[in-house]
């Protein structure tokens, strides 16, 4: 184990090294020190983009939707929606993330307490 780095951890849900992430609300705490690990050894962070950037390209798009949605109308309409204004968010998504940065695509719904 020379020049190694070595994680020991359990991965049976009985004993509650389980913990939530992204992608997945069960998956063993092991995971998760070793993916920081991974992350910090390559300087692979993703950084926060900037509020006022998206505050800038949500309302440029929502006002390009609107008049985009006033030119045309009919079937024209509904393609012009779906094939530009939906993809543009996503694309703007994966675009940053390539580069560093975490954009917004969609928030998270909050957990409610009934």
């Amino acid at each position: 184990f020379e020049d190694c780095y070595v994680f020991f951890g359990l991965s049976a849900s009985a004993l509650y090294d389980i913990r939530p992430n992204p992608v997945s609300s069960l998956s063993p705490g092991v995971e998760l020190h070793a993916t920081f690990l991974d992350n910090l050894l390559n300087d692979e962070f993703l950084s926060d983009a900037h509020m006022l950037g998206v505050i800038l390209f949500t309302l440029l798009l929502s006002i390009g939707c609107a008049l985009l949605g006033g030119i045309v109308s009919g079937v024209f309409r509904l393609l012009a929606v779906y094939l530009i204004a939906l993809p543009i968010p996503i694309v703007m998504g994966a675009l940053m993330f390539s580069n560093g940065i975490a954009w917004p695509i969609a928030w998270p719904a909050p957990e409610t307490a009934w």
